[in-house]
């Protein structure tokens, strides 16, 4: 078969001298659809030993014989997953852990460079405490939540079961600082200073609240920040749209 394709292409092709070759259904079979991909990296980065952690990963997840997990240049990996199903667990279910460092997930299209999939939104659930027992309501949550980011979806037993501790599932981007506390300003009368806590999230330096760092060190900043700005750049919430002049994590 494969002889036969290379006679056949070489009679087709060896005096082609245009600048875009189409191979037609040759080229539509050549392509390999079987599969499902991710593209990841650990943070904080640590280059020299992501390697090692390729085994660890295939079996923590019980996936031996239906993931293949490629190391490439620089410190990412691309995994090949057999099931749709496997594949979508392991990118909702995290954040993962190996080695004390956590692995941050995007899905890739198997088209573009691996190196040019964004690798920075982490979801992961986020609980928070300090909600006078009138505004612990699933309106309350997908409010603060939208103002620290991409709000996907609220946990509603705690909330039906009055739980002082309320959660939601949100998008983090692991280059921005995350706060562990923050007041909201609900009207003129109530306003609420929520402790906040990231679940299952490692490497995070807990004084500034970012995962790596741009310039050596780290500038801290108080447990609970509300913003002083000028009239015009507060957060304001019109109907289900948000709108801020000021950057708001």
């Amino acid at each position: 078969m494969a002889e036969e394709m290379v006679a056949r292409l070489t009679a087709a092709l060896a005096l082609t001298e245009v600048a875009v070759v189409d191979f037609g259904s040759l080229g539509s079979a050549a392509v390999a659809e079987d599969g499902f991909y991710l593209v990841g990296c650990m943070l904080p980065r640590k280059p020299g030993d992501e390697k090692s952690l390729l085994g660890l990963m295939a079996t923590f997840w019980g996936l031996h014989n239906r993931l293949v997990i490629t190391a490439h240049d620089g410190d990412r990996f691309m995994f090949r997953f057999k099931i749709r199903e496997e594949c979508h667990r392991i990118l909702h279910n995290g954040p993962w852990h190996f080695g004390g460092r956590m692995l941050v997930l995007g899905e890739y299209d198997c088209l573009s460079a691996v190196e040019a999939v964004p690798l920075h939104m982490v979801e992961t659930w986020v609980s928070i405490k300090g909600l006078p027992p009138h505004l612990r309501t699933e309106e309350t949550l997908i409010l603060i939540g939208s103002s620290m980011g991409r709000f996907l979806r609220a946990n509603t037993l705690p909330l039906q079961r009055g739980a002082a501790e309320k959660k939601f599932c949100r998008h983090v981007d692991v280059r921005r600082q995350l706060r562990s506390a923050r007041g909201f300003t609900f009207n003129a009368r109530i306003s609420a200073d929520v402790q906040i806590k990231y679940e299952k999230f490692k490497g995070l330096d807990r004084g500034c609240g970012l995962f790596f760092h741009e310039v050596e060190g780290c500038d801290k900043f108080p447990s609970i920040q509300r913003e002083k700005q000028s009239p015009g750049t507060a957060l304001s919430v019109v109907g289900p749209t948000l709108a801020s002049g000021a950057h708001l994590h």
